[in-house]
C-alpha cells in the first residue's frame, strides 16, 4: 500500500540525529525520496543508510545551513540529482542556554543563525522549484518557547516566535503558488541539546523524537491540506 508521501522528494535539514533524523526516517517509511543535511557528515551518512535500507533513495549531504554558499551549494546537489523538491523541513537549529547579560554577541548571533537565518537561506533555496512544480510544503520547527520566554531562553525564545511569524508571513507570500507553510512547536524533547542543558533530566519522562515525528509527516501529507500558516504546539501527555 503507498504511503502518505509516496515518492515524494524532501529535504530535512539538521537531520543527523535527534528530531531531524526521526523526521526523515518517518517520511522515508511513508515512501519519500529524503535528503539528509546536518554538519557531521558521519551523522547524515548513517542516517541515509537507514533510508536507503528502508528501499527509498537519499542524499547524504554535510552542510553548514547558516552559510549562504553551503545552502547554496546543498540546493545544487539535491535539485541536480532530483530536479525538484515537494517538501523541505527547516530543523536545523541549536541554542545557547545562560542568561541574556552573560551572554556574548556570538552566542547571540549564533544562536539566532541557527534557527532563523538557516529557515531564510533553505526556503529561498527550495521554494523557487516547488512553484515550478506546482506547489509544496515547507514546515519550519519551532518551540513551545516561540510562545513564552523564560530564564536562560532570549535568543533562542525570540528565534523560535521569529519562525512563527515568518511562517506566518511565508504562507501569505507563496499562497498563490500552492506552496503551504506550517511550524511545529513541540514542547520538550529527548534530544542531545536538551540533554547537555539539562543534564540530570530523566529523558523518558519527556516526548521522545517520533512523536514530533509522525505530526510532520501528518502536515506534509495531502491529509493536511487545508492546513497553512499555523503553529502546531506537540506536546507530551
Amino acid at each position: 500500500m503507498a504511503g502518505l508521501l509516496q515518492d515524494r522528494h524532501a529535504v530535512v535539514t539538521g537531520s543527523g540525529r535527534g528530531i531531524g533524523a526521526a523526521i526523515a526516517r518517518a517520511f522515508a517509511r511513508e515512501g519519500a525520496h529524503v535528503a539528509v543535511a546536518a554538519r557531521s557528515e558521519a551523522e547524515v551518512a548513517a542516517v541515509a543508510r537507514e533510508i536507503e535500507a528502508l528501499g527509498r533513495r537519499a542524499l547524504a549531504i554535510p552542510a553548514d545551513l547558516t552559510d549562504e554558499a553551503s545552502v547554496a551549494t546543498l540546493a545544487e546537489r539535491v535539485l541536480g540529482a532530483w530536479g525538484g523538491v515537494d517538501i523541505l523541513v527547516n530543523n536545523a537549529g541549536w541554542g545557547v542556554f545562560k542568561p541574556v547579560i552573560e551572554m556574548t554577541l556570538a552566542e547571540w548571533e549564533g544562536t539566532v543563525a541557527a534557527n532563523l537565518r538557516t529557515a531564510f537561506l533553505c526556503t529561498r533555496a527550495f521554494a523557487p522549484s516547488m512553484r515550478a512544480r506546482g506547489g509544496g510544503v515547507i514546515i519550519n520547527l519551532s518551540s513551545r518557547s516561540s510562545h513564552r520566554g523564560k530564564p536562560d531562553y532570549g535568543p533562542y525564545a525570540a528565534a523560535k516566535a521569529g519562525i512563527n511569524n515568518l511562517t506566518e508571513a511565508l504562507a501569505a507570500e507563496l499562497k498563490p503558488y500552492h506552496i503551504r507553510v506550517v511550524a511545529i512547536a513541540p514542547g520538550g524533547v529527548a534530544t542531545r541539546m536538551r540533554a547537555a542543558y539539562l543534564p540530570d533530566e530523566d529523558p523518558s519522562k519527556v516526548m521522545q523524537p517520533d512523536t514530533v515525528a509522525d505530526v510532520a509527516v501528518f502536515l506534509a501529507s495531502d491529509a493536511a491540506r487545508g492546513i497553512s500558516g499555523a503553529v502546531v504546539d506537540v506536546n507530551h501527555y
